[in-house]
């Protein structure tokens, strides 16, 4: 049989290796977010058609400003690591990201056509 100050050890221990699972995991995490960061990871989900409101997400690691383009006309700014967009025109959208004031990300343009 198990005394209670020996079960109260185990759970004690139990918790401080939960917790030392926790941190080690939140540091491979900041780590993977530094390294995406320095390689320029930007992810841009496009959702919708114009039938039911195409829209943009962006997303990113780090706080940064983000600007939305249809058609080299800014349509969207956000300061932070999102931004969403209902689009309402067609055209071709890009991404313009600036962190510390200096141009980061530049994104390919993604065309959204009317549905026919």
């Amino acid at each position: 049989m198990v005394s209670n100050k020996n079960m109260s050890q185990t759970i004690a221990d139990m918790h401080a290796r939960r917790e030392l699972r926790k941190r080690a995991l939140t540091d491979q995490l900041a780590r993977l977010t530094d390294q995406l960061a320095r390689m320029g990871a930007l992810q841009v989900i496009v959702f919708g058609s114009f039938a039911e409101d195409a829209g943009f997400t962006v997303m990113l690691p780090l706080h940064s400003r983000i600007t939305l383009l249809r058609d080299g006309d800014a349509v969207a700014s956000a300061e932070g690591t999102e931004l969403i967009y209902r689009a309402t025109e067609p055209g071709a959208y890009r991404v313009e990201v600036c962190r510390k004031g200096q141009p980061w990300i530049y994104s390919n343009h993604i065309r959204l056509h009317p549905v026919k």
